[in-house]
């Protein structure tokens, strides 16, 4: 057994499994409106502003407590003297979510905007096409990443016996069947952005439960 302490150890379960469900109170209220083609979907978005922002602020707030909670996790795996591979798994997580949170954020002041403006003079600045266009790149960076953290972080499992080797084997399996899955359907049922958090989930859990 581990010397880790308690206490640190049920500090970051909990924000790896405080990332997931904050971040599923905002993707609770999404619309398939809102994946519609532009003006349809702007036209969703006028049409209520206030839950546009509430999906939006919440997927922020559980983002950040997933990073967060990886950087709790290597900091319990570097304490049991466990190899990089940690490291890797929170900076694979964080290359893509730090450009996707900055396009969540755009999300909600300028698209929201233009949202707006169309509800009001029904003209759509010229720029907004390309923008939605570049955020749909930051999502696929975001998801593909993700995926790909969650191979490093089963190594890490792997590397320690902070956890039961099959939480390792099962990191390892999903991220690369999520990364395969989603390079090539082009996203389809592993698109969600909520599966970024799935084995950050699963990993929280088993730490509460070990």
């Amino acid at each position: 057994m581990d010397g880790l302490d308690t206490t640190d150890v049920r500090i970051v379960a909990g924000f790896l499994i405080g990332g997931f469900f904050v971040f599923l109170a905002g993707a609770v209220r999404w619309k398939m409106a809102y994946q519609a083609a532009l003006p349809e979907s702007l036209a969703a978005i006028a049409a209520s502003p206030a839950q546009w922002r509430w999906i939006h602020l919440w997927m922020i707030g559980g983002t950040i407590m997933t990073l967060l909670g990886l950087a709790g996790w290597t900091h319990l795996v570097l304490a049991e003297d466990g190899v990089v591979y940690s490291s890797f798994g929170l900076l694979l997580f964080l290359i893509g979510a730090l450009p996707w949170l900055c396009g969540v954020v755009w999300r909600l002041t300028v698209l929201q905007a233009a949202a707006l403006q169309i509800q009001t003079s029904g003209t759509m600045p010229p720029e907004t096409k390309a923008w939605a266009d570049w955020f749909g790149h930051l999502h696929s960076l975001h998801l593909l990443t993700a995926y790909l953290s969650w191979v490093a972080l089963g190594a890490s499992v792997l590397d320690t016996e902070i956890l039961a080797s099959w939480v390792g084997l099962l990191g390892i399996g999903l991220g690369l069947t999520g990364f395969v899955g989603y390079t090539a359907l082009r996203g389809g049922p592993f698109a969600p952005p909520i599966l970024a958090h799935l084995y950050p989930l699963f990993l929280g859990i088993a730490l509460l439960v070990r």
